[in-house]
């Protein structure tokens, strides 16, 4: 199957940072406004795509995400939870989906709105704008990858965005079988291919790395296993339980719940939620090893795993149903673990799972 690697979840070794290279956004030419084709129902004919009322320096307008404002509608309080079903449906498979609706005419609040995604965001930003009266709705995604027009037969190559690099594609099928795709570098771009047929029965994700840490950029393919997936590993009790459970399950080893290591993932949870960035990173720029430095351990290896969402069951779940997430999960080296949730102003929780392999006192 076009040189697919596969193994089972139990024998699944994970390094902690994924990532990757090079690259910059398509412009796209704005065409005149258009009013809504009659395929996008509850939409009147005063819905438009529109040219944006002046230049958002910020992000680069991009065709899919005009056409994917233009299917949101009349949208009131925007739940981020529902931009990511929603953006799939108009072949935007970038992960970090984020959405502002309000009036056309308040520029500060787009600027505001603007100016916090490209402090939230590593990548750059891409947008787009409908317009329904005197309202506007932005789209904007956080574009890491930049695939390449042109494709030979069931080749992809894509270009990352500066300051990513090590790419690395994974997948998780129905059978909960976990695969990595082999990548092949040819001078600025990486290149993959995959059979149609294991495309249509499998959930794709495209990880990289960069100076913030390694977190997963976008997913294809049976994008509707998410929930499917999710639902099959959950099992009774709090996250706790569940990934105990779950590493039995697969045989990857039980973990012995670290007090020092949970300390640090409240910490960062913490911090997580003050920035509203998920990162590996905090401000200060320490990542897991440099924080389990600070209490003077060491370990054979580390791990983390972090989610926000609208509450704790959530949040797992998510990591749950995502297949980079899911190999940190299940990584037999890890034989400690840390748990802990935070919450925002808005009342979104933040949770950081931090594992260890045989933790010990440093040496003075």
């Amino acid at each position: 199957m076009c040189g697919l690697m596969q193994t089972t979840a139990a024998s699944l070794l994970i390094a902690l940072a994924l990532g990757c290279g090079t690259s910059s956004l398509h412009s796209y030419r704005q065409s005149p406004p258009r009013t809504v084709p009659s395929k996008y129902p509850g939409l009147t004919k005063e819905t438009r795509l529109a040219a944006a009322p002046r230049k958002i320096s910020a992000c680069a307008r991009a065709a899919n995400l005009d056409r994917f404002a233009l299917g949101l509608g009349e949208l009131g309080a925007i739940d981020e939870e529902a931009l990511y079903p929603r953006a799939r449906e108009f072949g935007v498979w970038e992960l970090r989906v984020h959405a502002w609706r309000g009036k056309t005419a308040s520029y500060a609040a787009q600027d505001h709105w603007f100016e916090s995604l490209r402090q939230q965001s590593d990548a750059p930003l891409a947008c787009g704008l409908a317009v329904h009266g005197d309202h506007s709705l932005w789209v904007a995604v956080e574009r890491a990858v930049v695939f390449s027009e042109l494709a030979e037969g069931n080749q992809r190559c894509f270009r990352l965005a500066e300051g990513f690099y090590r790419p690395q594609l994974l997948a998780v099928d129905a059978e909960l079988m976990l695969y990595e795709l082999p990548l092949h570098e040819t001078g600025d771009e990486y290149c993959f291919a995959i059979d149609p047929v294991f495309q249509s029965k499998a959930l794709l994700q495209l990880h990289t790395e960069n100076p913030s840490g390694g977190y997963p950029v976008i997913e294809f393919g049976r994008t509707d296993l998410k929930e499917e997936i999710g639902n099959s590993l959950k099992v009774h009790g709090g996250p706790r339980e569940q990934l105990q459970t779950l590493r039995s399950h697969f045989n990857a080893g039980a973990l012995r719940n670290n007090r020092l290591l949970s300390e640090q993932a409240k910490q960062h949870a913490e911090q997580v939620c003050l920035s509203h960035k998920v990162s590996h990173r905090g401000e200060s720029g320490e990542g897991p090893e440099e924080r389990l430095g600070k209490l003077r351990l060491s370990a054979d290896a580390t791990g983390e795993a972090i989610a926000r969402a609208r509450d704790t069951e959530m949040a797992f779940s998510s990591l749950l149903s995502s297949p980079s997430h899911l190999k940190v999960l299940l990584d037999s080296r890890f034989t400690d673990v840390g748990m802990a949730t935070a919450h925002n102003k808005k009342g979104r929780t933040c949770l950081v799972v931090f594992f260890a392999s045989w933790p010990r006192t440093r040496a003075r």
